[in-house]
């Protein structure tokens, strides 16, 4: 006679399994008193990293996805910060970085992934990584996967201006007011780092943001100095749970800020079936 056990599902933590932005009838957003990404972050000459997890519930598109805004990027009359979103385009979704100066000057770094792939009610992870000068040029993977990657635009400088508000979760309107969601997409681990010699073709630099299981790495991952001891500390590590969402990096040249949440809640838990 055999015996058959099945186990209960186990949880997959994702650290918390993030936050959720928003829900139906109640817009949410994380809103910064501070242009985070920006702190000293005065060059694209040596690259960057960034990386997050994320999930879209129920039929929520790509295209609802807001990683990262600054405050007057769309702003006609500046023009300036960064946005990280996606915009679907055909059958792709393109994960798209863009830094602005002002309406004619602004650089923008794509990684394009079918939109049949960011399935829905399951987390993701995307990390797009730029060598600045030299090295590897610009690269990208969904869910631990090479993705075509590619970059537009000259802009090699960049002018901070730290006291622009940033948010996650939603946009700010073009008078720089913030415009919150009630998608529900859940965020998780967004990282920012001006500093992207590390070539992420090299699995072990990967690892430093997603584990190999596709749960993410435990503690904030250091990228290797460049000029000074700790540059190799990210510019924004917004981590944390519905309770305690906040940027845990705060490099001495990012100045501090005060952080107003509205309307989030607990991140979907991920279960697999071992029996």
């Amino acid at each position: 006679m055999s015996i058959i056990m099945k186990c209960p599902d186990i949880a997959l933590g994702l650290a918390g399994n993030g936050f959720a932005v928003g829900k139906s009838g109640s817009a949410g957003s994380i809103v910064f008193t501070q242009n985070l990404p920006q702190g000293g972050f005065s060059t694209l000459n040596d690259g960057f990293y960034a990386s997050a997890f994320f999930y879209l519930p129920g039929s929520v598109t790509p295209g609802a996805l807001y990683f990262l805004n600054s405050q007057f990027w769309q702003n006609s009359g500046t023009n300036r910060g960064v946005l990280w979103s996606v915009n679907i385009d055909g059958s792709d979704s393109k994960f798209q970085i863009l830094f602005n100066n002002d309406a004619s000057n602004s650089g923008t770094y794509t990684a394009t992934v079918p939109t049949s792939s960011v399935t829905n009610n399951a987390w993701h992870h995307i990390l797009i990584a730029h060598s600045g000068n030299s090295g590897y040029g610009t690269k990208a993977y969904f869910d631990d996967s090479a993705v075509t990657a590619a970059e537009t635009g000259s802009l090699t400088n960049l002018t901070a201006i730290l006291t622009d508000d940033s948010m996650i979760g939603g946009f700010f309107d073009t008078s720089g007011n913030p415009v919150g969601s009630a998608n529900g997409i859940a965020y998780q681990n967004i990282y920012f780092s001006r500093y992207g010699a590390d070539d992420p073709a090299t699995e072990s630099n990967r690892r430093k943001f997603i584990n190999a299981d596709g749960t993410p790495a435990s503690g904030t991952p250091i990228l290797p100095s460049v000029a000074s001891a700790g540059d190799g500390l990210p510019n924004m590590f917004v981590s944390g749970n519905k309770d305690s969402v906040d940027n845990f990096e705060n490099p001495a040249d990012a100045g501090s800020y005060s952080i107003t949440r509205t309307n989030i809640f607990a991140g979907p838990s991920v279960k697999i079936d071992v029996s």
